[in-house]
This record gives structure tokens, C-alpha cells and sequence, in this order.
């Protein structure tokens, strides 16, 4: 145990052991970085635009900028829990996006059309789970080659042209509420808590973490590696395909471009939420969506440009990336 021994500081403060270990572990903490940025971000947006901490602009935010991108969060973070990254998410919220949006104008009844489109994301993820386990493909290629495919479907079936004007029913799934709640919020909320009891309190789960630790050690355990795997990014896929509904719903309009460029602020969100390498949660990675989504929020209402707002996100990406580099072995030593 640690004693409450007093050391003294240069400036003559107490220091106890223990309130040393205390900050020895906050500073060692997974969620260090996106805390700080979440705080950072919280009072320059205030300071800089009064609006930013408003009640209208919390609401609004928090559907365009946080619940959106946090189900797109969650399909990134299970693919990096197991060592992997998968680019194709971008291509296939665009494509189950217009696979609803053309099977309802073509009159397929919206919750058919829903199920069909979700089916098609899950479907993208299987593939990129097979290339994965089955052809020994690094993820990182295996999913940068199945996006480029799946953006080339998307833009060939829906010829370069959005499938806008749709129904009421559909539009609900972007635009309705229950109560006072956004419906991509309850979305997100069911989407998390499910994944979270799936990790944390299952036999899969626990395969997930082992494997994300070590795939060769997971395999000599006895765990079913590739099973594990293709389950993963199919599940992927589907989440994928959830945020191309709610996304192409609160648009009113589904086009083959929808979810482009989106992976890098998703990759970032789950590096920030701790998520990587056996480690991580799926809270975590909202809390590293709310960080960006909440700097994404501000840097928006100052009239920053989308260009500039990317290179601000690669910015933190690297950053983060070097504090993790620094801070891992210091956390298991």
C-alpha cells in the first residue's frame, strides 16, 4: 500500500504518495489527451462565439456532428480493437444509402427497403472480412481496394445522381424525434450499449481483446481467429450502413458520395477514445467523437473552412498518435 508520506516541492507544497501515484495515473490515462481536448475545445468555442454554448446549437450538434459520426465511430473502433482499419467505411455508408434511397423510389416499402440496404452494408463488411482472413490481405489494403470498389457500384447504379425527395417515414429515421430526443440519438444510444455488453460481458467479447492483443497467442489459445474476424468487420459493415440511413435520411437525399473522406475524422475519434491494440471501449470511443465532433461544432459556427478543419483533425490525429507512442510502454511498466 502507499503511505500518505510528505515530500515537498521546489514551491514548499505537501506531496504525498499518494496524491503522486494519483497523478502519476491520470497523466498515464487512455482518455488524458481527449479530455483535455474536449475541455480546451469546450471554452475557446464559448469564448470565441457566445453561441457555441447554447441550447439550439447543443441540439443541433449533436445530431449533425456527434451522433452520426459516433455510429461511423463504432464501426472503425471494432475493426481497430482487433489491430485493423477499415477505409471502406465512407464508400459503404454512400452505397447502403442509395440502395435505400433507390429501392423506395422504385416502391419498395421503406422497412423493407431499410433492411435490404442494411443487408448490403453487412455484406460489404463480409467481403472485407474475408479478403481479411481468408486471403492474409492487411487490412489496411484489403479495405482501401473494396472501397474504391464499393464507391465505383454506388456511383455506377445511381449514375452520378442523388436519390433526394424522400418520404416521411424515411426522413424520420434522420429527422423524427421520441419526445425530446433526436431518433439518431436513441439510435446511437441502443447501437453503444449493445456493443458495449457484447464486449465487456461476453465469451466474444473477451475473444475480441485477446485477439486485438495478440493474434498469434489468441490462436494458440484455442480462440477461433477468423471467425472472430469476419464477424468484425461484418459488423462494421452493418454500422456503416446505419450511419449511411440516418445520414442520406436527415439529408432527404442519398448520393454515391454521401460518407467520402469521413474515415479520417472516424480513425481519430477512436484513437482519442483510447480505442487500439486489444485496448479500449466503446464509451471510450464516444467520448473521442464527442471531442471531435465538439471541435468540428466550433470550428464550423467560427466560418473555418472544411478543407482547413481537415488538416486541424490530421493534425490531432498524428499528435495523438505520438502521445500514445510515448505513453504505452509507460502504462505497463
Amino acid at each position: 500500500m502507499l503511505e500518505d508520506q510528505p515530500h515537498h516541492s521546489s514551491s514548499g507544497v505537501k506531496i504525498t504518495d499518494r496524491s503522486r501515484a494519483a497523478w502519476t495515473q491520470i497523466w498515464q490515462s487512455r482518455y488524458l489527451t481527449v479530455v483535455v481536448l474536449l475541455i480546451s475545445t469546450l471554452v475557446v468555442g464559448t469564448l470565441l462565439n457566445p453561441a457555441f454554448f447554447t441550447l439550439a446549437n447543443l441540439d443541433s450538434g449533436l445530431v449533425i456532428f456527434f451522433v452520426e459520426l459516433g455510429i461511423g465511430t463504432l464501426a472503425e473502433a471494432l475493426v481497430m480493437l482487433v489491430n485493423g482499419i477499415d477505409l471502406s467505411v465512407g464508400s459503404v455508408i454512400g452505397l447502403v444509402g442509395l440502395v435505400a434511397g433507390m429501392s423506395i423510389k422504385a416502391g419498395v416499402p421503406v422497412g423493407i427497403a431499410v433492411a435490404a440496404a442494411l443487408a448490403v452494408g453487412a455484406i460489404c463488411g463480409l467481403i472485407n472480412g474475408l479478403l481479411v482472413t481468408r486471403l492474409s490481405m492487411p487490412s489496411v489494403i484489403a479495405t482501401l481496394g473494396s472501397g474504391i470498389l464499393f464507391g465505383g457500384i454506388a456511383l455506377g447504379i445511381s449514375g452520378g445522381q442523388a436519390s433526394a425527395r424522400l418520404p416521411a417515414a424515411y426522413q424520420w429515421f434522420g429527422q423524427g424525434r421520441l419526445g425530446v430526443l433526436p431518433v439518431q440519438f436513441v439510435i446511437l444510444v441502443i447501437l453503444v450499449s449493445v456493443i458495449h455488453f457484447i464486449l465487456s460481458s461476453t465469451p466474444y467479447g473477451r475473444w475480441v481483446y485477446a485477439i486485438g492483443g495478440g493474434e498469434t497467442a489468441a490462436h494458440f489459445s484455442g480462440i477461433p481467429v477468423k471467425r472472430v474476424l469476419v464477424i468484425i468487420y461484418t459488423l462494421s459493415g452493418f454500422l456503416a450502413g446505419v450511419t449511411g440511413i440516418v445520414m442520406s435520411a436527415r439529408f432527404n437525399s442519398a448520393k454515391s458520395n454521401l460518407g467520402a473522406g469521413i474515415e479520417l475524422g472516424l480513425i481519430t475519434a477512436a484513437l482519442l477514445g483510447g480505442i487500439g491494440g486489444g485496448q479500449g471501449t466503446a464509451f471510450g470511443a464516444m467520448l473521442g467523437m464527442l471531442a471531435i465532433a465538439t471541435l468540428q461544432n466550433g470550428l464550423t459556427l467560427g466560418g473555418v473552412n472544411m478543407n482547413v478543419q481537415a488538416m486541424i483533425i490530421g493534425v490531432i490525429l498524428v499528435t495523438v498518435i505520438v502521445i500514445e507512442r510515448y505513453l504505452a510502454p509507460k502504462r505497463l511498466a
